[in-house]
């Protein structure tokens, strides 16, 4: 078993002895086996010796400088009342004194008790046993008589009970460091006396780097490490559990996350405290999930309670109402404080309730899993509202029915709105009838002008006919006697100009202007043709 591992081996008054001690006991006839034992101990071997050696009160004792010459480690005659015991050291008591070991230190004092001068060996050995357990070992030799062999069943009794205490230690410390949880051991001072293997993985340091320590020098945050010192002194005062929560990063690792952790007193046989346990879990998974569904919880309660267009109501399994939204009181009126605990009943009208409609609409959501309806609910104030509804059970992961829910929709305003739309339809078709009727008149007044236009249309095509016609007659009748006269006129001419031409031969410009209008006389009879 790795010793390191757990709180480090103490006298009665809590000083720390981590290494083993061996009380040799001898006459004046054991000089020699001890010298030669000295010969062969290591200058490093980690123990310390003390000898009692039996000699006679009143000679001086030289010991010490004889065994120094053998050994290879410091002797050491104790003249103190009180030395601190070092490994690979040897302390020698002095003629006439009686030698304990208390306190992590030899304890030098006068005889004054037969007894301390008959078995000054049992009384040291006793003292070692007790104050040292399972690092305390006894060596007699030859010589003592039975002085020492008390002392000698002490160490062997206490060293059994000290293996067996090994043994459950091992399991103990072993146990602790299987489990993921956090365990540990303060003394009155704040100090770890113990830790298991999960709390030191999480710090990154060894056994023996958080034996001795507080919260402080484990470097810890201060507010932090006051708030835990502060707890612990609390147990020892109080005698009362104290359980907390924290945020902790790992000041060697970096490792964070949530804490959950118990102080816990632990008793000594006078009813005092004398010291306390300490367990730790790491919550953090559990903590996000917590977050996650109270955001989840929080995001269902605004999506219920902002769903203002729907009555969403929790119906236990005994029909009363546990729970409603925001759209449930502005529908039906009830504040939640009227509304939870009253029978689902409340929101159904008189002729409802007496045909037991509530009670068949739960049946109906437990037997198929969805109750669907559409009727006239009852407000508050005892006016109806006309909704549609569907109620659901409610069941646990286990399938454990835990309730219904009732979701509704106020139909009122569609009802209105349905009943406008159909009004505005018979006045729509009122006024298409009219309408037509006026649109016929219309057309048929249309018609009848038409008529009467294209009859004006005839006569004024007939008349313009008509006019045409009397013109052509009239040009004709003007063209003919123009002709005529004009004729008779040309033709008087034509002779005037024939008989003057006669009458002229002898003047030739004459006879040649007569010609030219004879010429254009012929032209102008051409004219008179053409316009016939």
């Amino acid at each position: 078993m790795d010793n390191s591992r757990q709180p480090p081996s103490t006298n009665g008054n809590g000083h720390e002895t981590g290494f083993l001690i061996v009380g040799l006991g001898a006459s004046a006839g054991g000089i020699k086996a001890l010298k030669e034992f000295f010969e062969r101990v290591p200058a490093d071997s980690g123990m310390a010796y003390v000898v009692i050696l039996r000699l006679s009160p009143e000679h001086e004792s030289l010991f010490a400088e004889v065994l120094q010459q053998s050994a290879m480690i410091p002797v050491t005659q104790v003249q103190d009342e009180q030395v601190k015991v070092e490994p690979n050291h040897v302390y020698v008591i002095p003629p006439n004194k009686s030698l304990k070991m208390s306190d992590g230190h030899l304890t030098l004092s006068d005889v004054t008790h037969i007894e301390e001068r008959r078995a000054p060996i049992d009384i040291f050995f006793r003292t070692l046993a007790e104050t040292h357990e399972s690092r305390a070992a006894a060596v007699i030799l030859s010589g003592t008589g039975a002085d020492g062999s008390m002392g000698m069943e002490r160490v062997a009794e206490l060293r059994i009970i000290a293996a067996r205490l090994e043994r459950q230690t091992r399991i103990f410390d072993t146990t602790l460091s299987s489990i993921t949880d956090f365990a540990y051991i303060f003394d009155r001072d704040g100090r770890f006396i113990y830790s298991n293997q999960p709390l030191l993985n999480l710090l990154g340091i060894t056994p023996k780097e958080i034996v001795g320590k507080n919260f402080f020098d484990l470097s810890y945050p201060e507010d932090l490490a006051a708030i835990l010192q502060k707890q612990i002194q609390k147990v020892f005062d109080t005698q009362e559990i104290v359980r907390d929560e924290t945020r902790f990063t790992s000041p060697t690792t970096g490792a964070d996350g949530f804490y959950e952790y118990i102080f816990s007193p632990v008793f000594a046989a006078d009813g005092t405290v004398e010291l306390v346990a300490g367990s730790t879990r790491d919550v953090t998974e559990r903590n996000l999930a917590e977050e996650a569904l109270r955001e989840s919880e929080e995001h269902l309660r605004l999506l219920i309670e902002n769903a203002k267009d729907f009555a969403i109501i929790g119906i236990s399994d005994d029909c009363l109402i546990d729970t409603r939204n925001t759209g449930a009181e502005r529908l039906f009126g009830w504040t939640e404080a009227e509304i939870i605990g009253q029978h689902c009943e409340i929101l159904f009208t008189p002729e409802d309730r007496a045909k037991k409609i509530p009670e068949k609409e739960i049946e109906t959501a437990r037997e198929t899993g969805v109750a669907e309806d559409e009727r006239w609910l009852q407000r508050k104030d005892e006016s109806r509202v006309s909704v549609s509804g569907v109620m659901r059970p409610l069941s646990d992961t286990d399938g454990k029915l835990l309730g219904f829910i009732k979701i509704a929709r106020d139909l009122t305003e569609k009802i209105q709105a349905e009943e406008e739309l159909r009004l505005a339809h018979e006045s729509l078709e009122t006024k298409v009838q009219l309408r037509t009727v006026e649109l016929a008149e219309a057309n048929f007044t249309l018609q009848a002008e038409i008529v009467e236009r294209k009859q004006i249309e005839q006569n004024r095509l007939t008349l313009l006919h008509k006019l045409v016609t009397t013109q052509e007659d009239e040009r004709q009748r003007i063209s003919r006697e123009l002709h005529d006269h004009l004729g008779q006129q040309l033709t008087a001419l034509r002779l005037q100009l024939e008989s003057l031409k006669k009458d002229c031969e002898e003047d030739e410009d004459l006879c040649q202007k007569i010609s030219e209008t004879q010429l254009k006389l012929m032209k102008g009879e051409k004219w008179q043709l053409d316009l016939m």
